[in-house]
């Protein structure tokens, strides 16, 4: 709750009452492997990982310190002024002194990462349970890189008070605890907290639906860049309704031409749009690429978080008055030959002439680029790079010449196909494990997971090759949508 405090108080207000919002699978996955980096770095010792129990944690944790044969202890915990913590790892120095090292996913350390350690050092000192030694927070290295054996130095401590990487004070975090009673436990009614960057970074609020103090059939804020902004600033004359402003207070075109078609309830297509895709060649490609952020590297000679391609899915359609070809795919879990596999494959597919549509493509240009500067994939540079060149980014050719009040003010490929003719659906109970991007990385994950049956493997298989396809046929669509007049 304090960590959510640091970030937002109404998130800490609604983490205090309710305790049942789940996180986001990707995220447990994620925290899942970091458990395993800090078992493979620290070594064997007392894990009480599985026990939730308020109780019963603080008995294994006085337990395991009063073993003389313990030297590492995981998620230790501590309690003093009815404020409870765990630790990811202690580690014993001497008999009664310990270090408290803080394991973080992330390349770099934080100032919510120096709150959370020293809540933790502040309520272990005062729980008078252990004498703390240091304070160290671990992150991942970015040096380094998975040899197929050793995962020595995956994680990067930090040793915390010297520096700038300082601890907060006993008095500033006397003051902030005492907040966080007045304000979020003793109080019932939720902190007077705007929406902002805190809802969004380091990752969405899982309570962002709650926050929306006025709705709206059509809301300001959806309108691309500016909507929050505009918002807040019409809520305060109670105009909450994109259609009940003015034209006139949209300084630009785009967001007027989305007021319009949301007043006329209709939708809008540049006809120059049609000139511009009739003069393109043929056979035209639509090409998709999955990715996955691996904390705990599996794939030799990759680093942690890197993004590292493991599927595309192509579709070629030949010409204007023939059926669309059968879809090409790529899915690649493990291997040290995966990106030479996917690149050559790829390269393969998409041929050597034509126009090839992507959604966003930086995306998929930046994977293109980071796999030619890999040893493996270096002599396949200059037929990489005649791809890329042949390139052309649907999000900005969407965003200048169509527009309809089915898509509520969004570009992605996901709300274009609710105004377009289309078979794709995103949604529904179709029963597909994977329905968006972080899905697709679960389904990874799952599938190399070696406790997972065969069965549910291949139910994974399927499941990633018909979502990314999903995405290289709505391409398609929207491409004929807007050829059409």
């Amino acid at each position: 709750m304090a960590i959510s405090a640091f970030r937002c108080m109404k998130r800490a207000h609604f983490d205090y009452r309710i305790k049942k919002i789940e996180l986001p699978e990707f995220a447990l996955l994620m925290g899942n492997a970091m458990r395993e980096n800090s078992m493979l770095m620290y070594g064997e010792g007392v894990d009480l990982t599985h026990i939730m129990s308020r109780k019963d944690s603080l008995k294994a944790t006085m337990d395991a310190l009063n073993n003389s044969e313990t030297n590492i202890i995981y998620e230790a915990a501590f309690e003093w002024n009815d404020v409870f913590v765990r630790v990811d790892v202690l580690r014993r120095v001497s008999d009664y002194e310990w270090d408290i090292i803080e394991v973080k996913s992330g390349k770099k350390i934080s100032e919510r990462h120096l709150l959370d350690i020293s809540i933790q050092k502040e309520i272990a000192v005062n729980s008078d349970m252990i004498e703390v030694h240091g304070c160290y927070l671990a992150v991942i290295n970015p040096e380094f890189i998975f040899d197929g054996n050793s995962y020595e130095n995956i994680l990067e401590e930090h040793k915390v008070g010297i520096g700038k990487k300082l601890l907060w004070g006993s008095a500033r975090l006397e003051e902030f605890i005492e907040i966080l009673k007045s304000d979020i436990i003793e109080n019932d009614i939720a902190p007077a907290v705007e929406t902002g960057p805190q809802c969004r970074s380091p990752s969405p609020c899982s309570y962002i639906h709650l926050c929306h103090k006025y709705t709206a059939e059509v809301p300001i804020s959806i309108l691309p860049r500016v909507g929050n902004k505009l918002a807040k600033e019409w809520a305060n004359r109670n105009v909450f309704d994109l259609r009940e402003i003015p034209r006139e207070s949209l300084n630009k075109p785009h967001l007027q031409r989305i007021w319009d078609c949301h007043v006329e309830n209709k939708s809008w297509k540049d006809p120059q749009i049609k000139i511009v895709l009739q003069n393109l060649a043929w056979p035209r490609y639509f090409i998709d690429f999955e990715t996955i952020q691996q904390t705990k590297p599996l794939i030799l000679n990759t680093k942690p978080l890197d993004a590292v391609p493991f599927q595309w899915s192509v579709h070629c359609w030949e010409e204007e008055h023939a059926e669309l070809e059968e879809g090409q795919s790529f899915l690649q879990y493990l291997g040290s030959d995966i990106h030479v596999n996917f690149l050559t494959s790829l390269l393969q597919a998409v041929g050597t002439s034509g126009p090839i549509f992507v959604h966003n493509v930086g995306t998929e240009r930046g994977v293109l680029q980071k796999l030619i500067k890999r040893e493996e994939c270096t002599h396949l540079t200059d037929k990489t790079n005649k791809v890329i060149s042949r390139m052309i980014d649907t999000l900005p050719l969407t965003r200048n010449h169509f527009y309809s009040p089915a898509m509520m003010g969004s570009y992605s490929l996901k709300n274009i196909v609710k105004a377009i003719p289309t078979t794709v659906q995103y949604s529904g109970d179709n029963g597909g494990l994977v329905k968006d991007g972080m899905d697709a990385q679960c389904a990874w994950f799952h599938h190399v997971d070696a406790t997972t049956n065969a069965a549910k493997k291949e139910r994974y298989t399927n499941d990633l090759i018909e979502y990314c396809a999903k995405d290289t046929i709505a391409l398609v669509d929207l491409i004929k949508h807007l050829s059409k007049d």
